[in-house]
């Protein structure tokens, strides 16, 4: 700002500017707000006695109504600007998201939605995801949600919501949300050798009703291959649906205070597979390519898939406990059978047997 130009603010202010002159400044203020700003620091100083000429409050009232207009539309041009800016960060940030997850073949939706759905499958017994939908938003992410489904009987009901989201490749933690009737047992199993922890609970099969089916989680005498629990259901009307397998994390003898599986390893049995035991170890193998994911869904930090993997493919698949579902007395008769060792239940239903 020129010494000159505040020679005439001064005399703007005070009223002795001609009228073209007033004129002129006043549309510089308009245009300038850096003027505006001088102006009002001028105003805001003690001078009592100065404008008060001949329409000296008129010409103060009016410069007011300008600054206070400039300030204004300072602050509407600032808004705009900062709504613009957002706007187009959005849609640059979109459309960077967009170009991120659909790259690849397969791509990185279906990828990290595999990724999920097995881990789903093998972490968590009789536990399968559903109806998942997958969102690409804006700022490089990405939400996945599903419904979780349990087989209960010959019906696959409702049992919770799973919620994740994505920032680039890096997984944020789940939101499981279970809504089962019986709080969900999280290690469910006992190895084989080891003593029993509670109680079994054949009472509570006695004393349900006719007419229900049931989930339930049994631990058997010792170790069976796929083909030997398939022969040991052949005659029954009991489904064997999910496998608990020895993965070399499973033996807890020695911690006499917890006995219980940490995170049983299994897989899904009874889907028309004659692949399933391959079809594991595969799935572990694709698994352990995305074990960061893995690791987020599954039961704890670190699922140790290659040293699983090295393991099974010493020792083979065995198998020493399973979930099974059917009618609830058909269920109460394996408490005959020398090769199951313990029960516990899981939820019930109304019959819905085949």
């Amino acid at each position: 700002m020129t010494e000159e130009f505040r020679i005439k603010l001064k005399k703007y202010y005070e009223g002795t500017l001609s009228e073209e002159e007033a004129a002129e400044v006043e549309n510089e203020l308009e245009k300038m707000e850096i003027y505006q700003s001088y102006l009002d620091e001028f105003l805001d100083k003690d001078h009592p006695q100065q404008g008060r000429g001949k329409n000296g409050d008129q010409h103060t009232n009016k410069q007011r109504k300008i600054i206070k207009k400039g300030k204004w539309r300072a602050r509407v041009e600032n808004a705009l600007t900062a709504i613009v800016f957002l706007l187009v960060l959005t849609i640059l940030s979109s459309s960077i998201s967009g170009a991120f997850f659909v790259s690849g073949s397969p791509n990185r939706v279906d990828t990290f939605r595999e990724v999920i759905s097995r881990t789903i499958a093998v972490t968590r017994p009789n536990l399968r995801i559903n109806n998942d939908y997958s969102q690409i938003g804006a700022f490089f992410t990405m939400d996945f949600s599903g419904t979780l489904e349990k087989r209960v009987g010959g019906e696959y009901i409702r049992a919770g919501e799973l919620d994740m989201r994505f920032l680039f490749n890096r997984p944020g933690a789940p939101d499981i949300q279970l809504h089962t009737e019986r709080a969900t047992v999280r290690y469910p199993f006992q190895y084989p050798g080891a003593d029993a922890p509670t109680e079994p609970e054949w009472s509570i099969l006695e004393n349900l009703p006719e007419g229900t089916v049931a989930e339930t989680y049994i631990s058997l005498d010792g170790f069976y291959q796929l083909e030997q629990v398939t022969e040991l259901f052949a005659a029954k009307e009991i489904a064997p649906v999910w496998a608990v397998v020895d993965t070399g994390f499973d033996d807890m003898r020695e911690m006499e205070d917890n006995p219980w599986i940490p995170s049983p390893i299994g897989f899904p049995v009874g889907s028309g597979r004659s692949d399933v035991s391959e079809y594991f170890l595969e799935t572990l193998t694709f698994l352990q390519r995305h074990e960061d994911i893995a690791n987020s869904v599954g039961f704890r930090n670190n699922l140790f898939l290659q040293e699983r993997l090295d393991y099974l493919n010493d020792n083979g698949i065995k198998i020493y406990g399973l979930v099974v579902t059917g009618p609830t007395k058909e269920i109460l008769q394996l408490r005959e059978e020398s090769w199951v060792t313990f029960l516990l239940l899981g939820e019930v239903r109304l019959w819905n047997w085949r």
